[in-house]
């Protein structure tokens, strides 16, 4: 029998970030855990991610014509027919009605991971939006794909697996804070961050102890900066680079102040308190929506955040475990972890009734 062959077009760089190779990690994990095999096709993307999808035995092929062009279509149609492929998997900002339309002549069906349903028309066979505010209506009169909509598909790593079950205690005082924005934060909002959570900590009682993480992801170039902002400032401060166990430190944290992208539903899975900012507009439609449900404090975007806005927000979130509790049950309840298999079986089945309907053709 035929190994089902996956090809995931997407890229991670220092301008898009790193969470759309990241969750398409989560789909090519399932994919292969039923049996499959993905080729990874980039333009660009961080040594560190390289290896997570090596890690799962998935090939990761280079080309260098630009993001989202005919040459970019052109390549990928090339490498189906090579690989003989069921399905490809497109993530990404970059790719539009160019990108799309010669691949929707071929035989191969395409599953875009979409966030915003921003295209005038959608060549392809599924739209997957994992977005709690995503809506049929996105997608009405632009065209005939399928729709994989809302939280059930939340694609989450299969490092979550393991705390589905777990409890989260909820600390007094919360003493044990993670600073989390994403894979590249162009911005450098990170070193403000840390300069904030100094002020909010020296004004705290002498021998009153906390404990700060920074996660510095695979595509910022600024870890050596940030080290040493960390060591000026008044306080304890680790900084790790490109991390593979992100649940251990989900669940260490008592506090986390993140971005308002697709880490919020990993911070979500395992109750994390959350303080978002949004870096890009599609962040504040996430952040406003999940801030309606009770499970974050949305704070705006960065860029437009007054001075000791998040100062005072996690000064007050640190003594509050009563309000940290409600954050934390509200989140648990939206995603379950299993997104991904749930897209790779409907794949399947769509895969598995077209070879039917082929054959009773003939």
């Amino acid at each position: 029998m035929d190994i089902p062959s996956l090809i995931i077009r997407v890229d991670a760089d220092q301008t898009i970030g790193t969470g759309h190779a990241m969750r398409c990690l989560a789909l090519a994990q399932a994919w292969v855990s039923s049996g499959g095999e993905v080729t990874v096709s980039t333009a660009d993307m961080p040594d560190g991610i390289r290896d997570r999808y090596r890690d799962i035995r998935a090939r990761v092929v280079d080309h260098r014509f630009k993001p989202g062009s005919r040459e970019d279509a052109s390549w990928t149609i090339g490498l189906a027919h090579d690989l003989i492929a069921d399905w490809t998997v497109v993530d990404g900002p970059a790719f539009g009605p160019s990108f799309f339309e010669p691949l929707s002549t071929e035989p191969v069906p395409v599953l875009l991971l979409d966030d915003q349903g921003a295209l005038r028309r959608y060549s392809v066979r599924l739209i997957l939006n994992q977005n709690r505010h995503s809506d049929p209506k996105l997608y009405q009169s632009k065209g005939t794909a399928g729709l994989l909509l809302g939280l059930d598909f939340v694609l989450l790593r299969q490092e979550f697996n393991k705390w589905r079950d777990w409890e989260r205690p909820i600390a007094p005082i919360a003493r044990n804070l993670l600073v989390v924005l994403g894979g590249a934060d162009p911005e450098n909002r990170t070193k403000g961050i840390l300069r904030d959570l100094a002020t909010v900590l020296s004004a705290r009682p002498d021998g009153d102890v906390f404990s700060v993480r920074v996660i510095v992801g695979a595509a910022n170039p600024r870890a050596k900066d940030l080290a040493l902002t960390a060591a000026e400032l008044p306080m304890q401060a680790e900084l790790l680079h490109d991390v593979s166990d992100m649940a251990e430190q989900y669940s260490w944290c008592d506090l986390a102040i993140s971005s308002a992208g697709s880490a919020v539903w990993e911070l979500a899975m395992l109750g994390t308190p959350m303080i978002l900012g949004a870096q890009i507009p599609v962040e504040e439609i996430l952040a406003h929506d999940l801030a309606r449900t009770g499970a974050c404090l949305y704070l705006g975007p960065f860029s437009k955040l007054e001075t000791d806005k998040l100062s005072s927000s996690v000064a007050r979130l640190i003594d509050d475990p009563r309000r940290r509790e409600a954050m934390s049950q509200s989140a648990r309840g939206l995603v379950d972890g299993q997104g991904a298999e749930r897209v790779v079986r409907r794949m399947r089945e769509i895969t598995t009734r077209a070879r039917s309907e082929a054959e009773g053709a003939q």
